[in-house]
């Protein structure tokens, strides 16, 4: 079952930004795509991200939003990361040892699904290649 990210009010004027990025998204609709929001902290980039997956996620097989991953990488080790989108997606635990070993989980598992993943609040290229 796919399920919303919850927050409270969408702010007024965010539908422009959502409408732009859903274009760019929907020139792709076979591909695998990917978009980044770039700026400074406090300008609304993870609300965007939250309201575009809102708007997409019934359209695809799979869904998830993982947030603040640099602060959960503080925390956690990347292949713990990716055990939590296989886990959100799949909706089985798995034991990822290594970033190479799920990298390879997440192809093959995820690689044939249309699948919606947005990752909030990455700052190092290391965080992104995790997942892809």
């Amino acid at each position: 079952k796919l399920r919303k990210v919850h927050f409270d009010i969408q702010p007024i004027g965010i539908s422009t930004h959502i409408n732009t990025l859903k274009q760019r998204l929907e020139r792709e609709e076979d591909a695998v795509c990917m978009i980044g929001i770039c700026g400074l902290g406090g300008i609304g980039k993870t609300t965007i991200a939250m309201a575009l997956y809102n708007e997409l996620f019934p359209t695809f097989d799979d869904s998830c939003f993982l947030p603040d991953i640099r602060e959960n990488e503080n925390r956690e080790e990347l292949p713990s990361l990716q055990a939590k989108v296989m886990k959100e997606i799949l909706r089985t635990n798995m034991t990822v040892g290594n970033v190479r070993e799920g990298i390879s989980l997440i192809k093959q598992r995820l690689g044939s699904k249309k699948v919606l993943l947005i990752l909030d609040d990455i700052d190092q290229i290391a965080q992104l290649e995790a997942f892809t």
